[in-house]
């Protein structure tokens, strides 16, 4: 009797659920579709993908030569200031703001500011798993630590010896490629990659990355940003009406 009235209640909170839980639902299952779709898309590549990421590597490993280089800066009041701008890219801040814009999106019936909300958080999220897993898996040394650029101690999970690639230069790149596909506008593109390109910095001012984490950090972020904002999914939800009908489905494709 019990599970009969369970089952009762959960019939009566669907159907009497507003659309505005209802594009929760859907929202949750393509946050899913386009996970899948990040994950899969380097089997799906063509020739100008791979010439992409093969100049990705190259500048990369092409920043190794220069770490110890960049790493020395003038320290100055003003540039601690300036820099201190990294301290707003912690996960606590973009979260923040992303669910803000989400639930703006939602409770005002925007479904182009919702949307926007939903690809921030599926460019945030996937990409800072991508960096997650090669950090730990490439137990760099962080520079402070005093040990030069060249100290791996693979499958690592300590602050210390995760430096490879910078987090918060691949959360600011995952937010500000987003943001700058958002409206076609020139001013705003350089506005949101110049703070991209900030934070990145001061990671390298503050001592906590290397120049290599950063680009690196940077083109995961970069990369998977503009992914997520120019899936077709994302941009086929983007041209529904406030009136469609979203139906609830949380199933996860597996092929």
């Amino acid at each position: 009797m019990k599970l009969k009235n369970i089952l009762l209640f959960i019939t009566l909170l669907y159907s009497t659920a507003s659309p505005q839980f209802k594009e929760m639902g859907s929202d949750f299952n393509r946050f899913f579709i386009t996970g899948k779709d990040v994950f899969i898309s380097p089997s799906k590549w063509d020739k100008t993908d791979w010439i992409v990421f093969s100049g990705t590597v190259a500048a990369t490993a092409g920043s190794f030569l220069l770490d110890d280089h960049t790493r020395i800066f003038s320290k100055s009041a003003f540039g601690d200031n300036l820099f201190s701008v990294d301290n707003a890219f912690n996960v606590t801040g973009p979260a923040i703001a992303i669910v803000g814009i989400y639930g703006c999106g939602l409770i005002f019936d925007d479904p182009k500011v919702r949307n926007l909300g939903l690809q921030l958080v599926e460019s945030c999220a996937y990409a800072g798993i991508v960096t997650s897993v090669i950090k730990s898996a490439a137990g760099r040394s962080r520079p402070y630590v005093g040990k030069g650029n060249m100290d791996w101690h693979p499958v690592q999970f300590n602050t210390d010896q995760t430096s490879f690639p910078s987090g918060h230069a691949t959360l600011a790149f995952a937010v500000s490629s987003v943001m700058a596909n958002y409206l076609d506008n020139i001013y705003w593109k350089i506005g949101w990659y110049s703070l991209a390109s900030m934070v990145g910095t001061a990671r390298i001012y503050h001592d906590k990355h290397w120049l290599s984490d950063v680009v690196m950090g940077s083109a995961i972020g970069y990369f998977i940003g503009d992914y997520v904002s120019h899936d077709p999914e994302n941009r086929s939800e983007q041209l529904l009406t406030p009136s469609q009908d979203y139906g609830i489905n949380f199933s996860i494709p597996l092929n």
